[in-house]
């Protein structure tokens, strides 16, 4: 191990150590490489996912500060000697204390095909470390392999949304042998995801392991709660992305016992959300930029262990999100409920990624327009239409009406204006404050009628007109499904004007403002 990987598997370790629940028989091994094979593109989270589940082991794992050890980068030969020294150490506790049945626990995150380990430009045969594995002499190895095919360390496809074993609960480890826990079958791949700052798999397998697994609410995650709900959640976030995962596992153990991966009922140097209620959460910690701590669902009220510090608490409704911001201190417990959240609008969630996919909404707009020829007054217009929003975007169709007059001594003209338009805009959400800006631009194709009022003759006149405009739209939600603002254009008409017996083509622009609301379709 590099000093500098050292010294952050101290310092992770140290952040959040429970020195009542360390268990000096517990070992873990944490691997994390972004780089694999030359023509493998390099990943982003793989060796920052190994922080973190490095950190959780120590939180909440019972797996003591020294006996972490946090490879990052390294090829496969440093793997193994990290394996060698482990078993010298186990060796040693063997030699103090007889009666010691130690556990290793071994993830990895990174490359990887359904022969082995890629890490950097070595491999690491599934054989191999098997073997490397088994030498270090513990009781009990635990696989958690985070990688594209993994599923050749079990070579099982598929799974189960229910617990894939029956076992007693023992808080001791009375069982012998292997458990892997695979990220995908033997010919899928693992996905990274932006959105969770992190591998979908890993995230969900950390957010089990803080709580979020304990489905019979003894403040215990055990092993087979642990895969359980990592494959429910995996498979359910990545029916979303461009391909699905399917977790595999494979358990070769003898005693026929459940082991114990975390406790959530005491500790130091943590705090608590109890949740109370069921459905899908997301939360982030608003001291770094909002990244995903976790994402998780819950059948029924959970408690959820966390660093202290200041939380986003996001309620993933299937139409309605909900929003709020909670301190937790040490030692803390904070009670979540819907009631304490704020529903976020409509289209800013759909447009933020946080809902489906697509929203429609029915928009009306009155307002005020400049002259669009010379000697008229500025005149009223109207606008009916939808809009369809996807994240970061809106579309927007519209019927508009516009009517304009003029008069002098000789003559009263009135103008009338019948058109539709499409427009484009890119919107910015301004969460806290529930409001949008939006920056676009549209086309459309009025007909203008123009009837004249005098005492000589002056026939009516009709023509096709194009309108192209830049538009600026500032919106305010009241109501999750409404919104209410204001909108301004620069309306570029292009149009035949006439001078005398003759006409000739002309540009005029004219401003407009107008008060817009929509109301999004349920």
């Amino acid at each position: 191990m590099t000093q500098r990987a050292r010294l952050l598997a101290v310092f992770c370790a140290t952040a959040f150590a429970w020195p009542a629940l360390a268990d000096p028989s517990r070992f873990a091994v944490v691997i994390g490489a972004n780089r694999g094979a030359a023509d493998e593109v390099q990943l982003h989270y793989a060796e920052q996912d190994a922080v973190r589940v490095g950190q959780v082991l120590v939180q909440l794992a019972s797996v003591p500060e020294e006996n972490l050890s946090l490879v990052q980068g390294a090829p496969a030969k440093h793997v193994l000697r990290v394996l060698q020294d482990v078993g010298a150490r186990i060796t040693r506790l063997r030699a103090d204390h007889p009666e010691a049945r130690p556990l290793l626990f071994v993830y990895f995150s990174g490359h990887s095909s359904a022969g082995g380990l890629h890490l950097g430009t070595s491999e690491l045969a599934f054989v191999q470390l098997r073997s490397a594995v088994q030498t270090v002499g513990a009781d009990l190895a635990i696989f958690v392999i985070d990688g594209c095919r993994s599923g050749g360390l079990t070579r099982s496809k598929g799974g189960t949304h229910a617990a894939p074993f029956t076992m007693t609960d023992e808080p001791a480890v009375q069982s012998k042998g292997t458990a892997v826990l695979a990220s995908t079958a033997e010919n899928e791949d693992a996905q990274e995801s932006d959105r969770l700052g992190g591998g979908v798999f890993t995230t969900h397998f950390i957010a089990a392991l803080r709580g979020a697994a304990d489905t019979d609410g003894d403040k215990r995650v055990t092993l087979s709660e642990a895969y359980a709900y990592t494959y429910r959640q995996t498979l359910l976030t990545t029916s979303r992305m461009r391909a699905q995962q399917h977790p595999t596992y494979q358990f070769q153990l003898d005693g026929g016992q459940d082991l114990t991966l975390s406790r959530i009922d005491q500790g130091a140097g943590l705090g608590m959300l109890r949740f109370a209620e069921p459905g899908r959460y997301v939360l982030l910690d608003q001291g770094q930029s909002e990244s995903v701590v976790a994402e998780f669902q819950l059948d029924r009220g959970a408690d959820l262990l966390v660093p202290p510090g200041s939380y986003v608490i996001r309620q993933l409704g299937s139409r309605v999100v909900r929003e709020g911001r909670i301190e937790v201190g040490e030692g803390a417990t904070k009670d979540v409920s819907s009631t304490a959240l704020s529903a976020i609008p409509y289209g800013s969630a759909v447009r933020r990624g946080l809902s489906q996919e697509s929203a429609v909404s029915v928009n009306a707009e009155l307002g005020g327009s400049a002259p669009v020829l010379t000697g008229f007054s500025p005149g009223i217009a109207a606008a009916v239409g939808a809009s369809v929003d996807w994240t970061g975007a809106r579309l927007q169709a519209r019927v508009r009406f516009a009517q304009a007059d003029a008069q002098n001594s000789d003559v009263r003209s009135s103008q009338l204006a019948l058109g539709a338009d499409l427009a484009a805009f890119h919107v910015f959400d301004w969460p806290r404050l529930h409001a949008d800006l939006g920056v676009g631009v549209r086309v459309g194709l009025d007909r203008f009628w123009q009837s004249f009022v005098t005492n000589g003759f002056a026939p009516d006149r009709a023509a096709w007109v194009g309108r192209t405009s830049p538009v600026v739209r500032l919106e305010f939600a009241p109501h999750p499904r409404w919104l209410t603002g204001v909108e301004c254009a620069l309306d570029i008409h292009l149009m035949r004007v006439a001078h005398g017996n003759a006409s000739q083509w002309e540009t005029p622009v004219a401003p407009s403002c107008a008060v817009a609301a929509s109301w999004y379709l349920p």
